[in-house]
């Protein structure tokens, strides 16, 4: 089960900025480093941002435990990489590099079943007696796998948006890489694992409409088309619901696909 490590070309940065009259005019990037040392301020609030974005989907509940994890692994890993001595590269391309070290964090630590004991797993998921651990496994590690990307990519998505606003990072190409590297990964390992990826979309999209329901919920409340009792017994149902879907990897029937094999081959 080869992965796809196809990497990016590095991009040059844009910076832009006028400190003293707050013009939208680009400077020439030597300009900007050297007037506003921004390379280092603008790494700092992107990965900043990053947490952010991660933990609100953790609370939110679109990302699970151990999504949350690797994700957070992964971006101390890209963190680290802005500390290191970069001397004698552009200062535009560091940015992007951090954030396709990111990347590659993540995919190291994700439980993917590459390696010899994963593969050996996979192998007997339909050998007796043990078949039935075997696919429990593979479940687990690639629904694992599938949520983490997907939270990976839903963050940096979110982060091109909020460097847009910030204006500082005009040419936000360089943001793209590892949301494009991620998305190759996911499709990759969904043609790979077809039923697992299958179960984690219909989970995501579970997840958005609880979400939409309870900001409906609220709405309706705050606009007086519901009293406080009506509103405390829909939120405490959606909860419910919000926690079998958060228990769905443990659940051993629907690890177990009936006995099937997980995967194409």
């Amino acid at each position: 089960l080869p992965r796809d490590d196809s990497d990016a070309s590095e991009q040059l940065l844009s910076l832009a900025g006028d400190a003293e009259d707050g013009t939208k005019e680009a400077l020439a990037p030597a300009e900007a480093f050297k007037s506003l040392d921004q390379v280092g301020e603008i790494a700092t609030t992107i990965f900043a941002h990053l947490k952010q974005c991660y933990m609100a989907q953790y609370e939110a509940k679109e990302l699970d435990d151990e999504g949350i994890y690797f994700v957070m692994e992964a971006l101390e890993s890209g963190s680290d990489f802005m500390n290191q001595d970069h001397s004698g590269r552009e200062k535009a391309s560091v940015i992007e590099a951090a954030l396709q070290s990111e990347f590659f964090r993540l995919r190291h630590v994700l439980p993917i079943p590459v390696d010899k004991f994963g593969r050996m797993v996979v192998k007997h998921q339909t050998s007796f007696i043990i078949g039935y651990y075997a696919r429990n496994d593979v479940f687990h590690r690639m629904l694992t796998t599938f949520e983490s990307l997907s939270g990976f990519i839903r963050a940096h998505e979110m982060l091109i948006e909020q460097v847009k606003k910030d204006g500082r990072l005009k040419n936000t190409k360089v943001l793209q890489s590892p949301i494009d590297m991620a998305k190759r990964e996911y499709r990759h390992w969904a043609s790979q694992f077809p039923g697992v990826a299958k179960t984690h979309r219909v989970l995501v999209s579970t997840r958005r409409l609880v979400f939409e329901k309870q900001k409906k919920i609220q709405e309706a409340f705050e606009s007086g088309l519901l009293i406080e009792g009506d509103v405390v017994n829909m939120q405490e149902n959606l909860k419910r619901l919000m926690a079998k879907l958060q228990a769905l990897r443990f659940d051993p029937w629907v690890a177990n696909n009936k006995g099937r094999f997980w995967g194409t081959s």
